[in-house]
């Protein structure tokens, strides 16, 4: 899910957490506190060669998206299979855009998808 043909080197929270202090820096602990199961299933990138100095972050569980912050440009970037957005410096609360977002586009509709076709319907008598 991220550039192709970008290299990246996973990196521990830790790590991350000193690399990077940019904009937006906040959610991952944001994300921790809110949705922890998709705190649990994040694994954290830094690119070799191509906007090393922004953080990027993979979902991995189903459904599978992508966090990118970027200090330069002030933008957190959110892309699931079908849904990207980008929030900004223009947002009053960036962070909390960022876990609507993901709450509302990247993890419902697909579980709440996944669930009606996992339920068995009653017949109507």
């Amino acid at each position: 899910m991220l550039h192709s043909e970008w290299r990246f080197t996973e990196e521990t929270l830790e790590k991350c957490r000193v690399r990077y202090t940019g904009f937006g820096s906040r959610l991952y602990d944001i994300i921790r506190d809110q949705l922890p199961a998709v705190f649990s299933q994040l694994r954290f990138y830094q690119a070799e060669h191509f906007q090393t100095t922004d953080s990027y972050a993979i979902c991995g569980a189903e459904p599978q998206f992508t966090i990118q912050l970027d200090p330069d440009c002030e933008v957190i970037v959110l892309a699931g299979e079908n849904e990207h957005t980008e929030i900004g410096s223009w947002s009053d609360d960036p962070c909390a855009e960022a876990i609507q977002f993901i709450s509302q586009y990247l993890i419902n509709n697909k579980m709440e998808n996944k669930s009606e076709q996992a339920t068995p319907r009653k017949p109507s008598d």
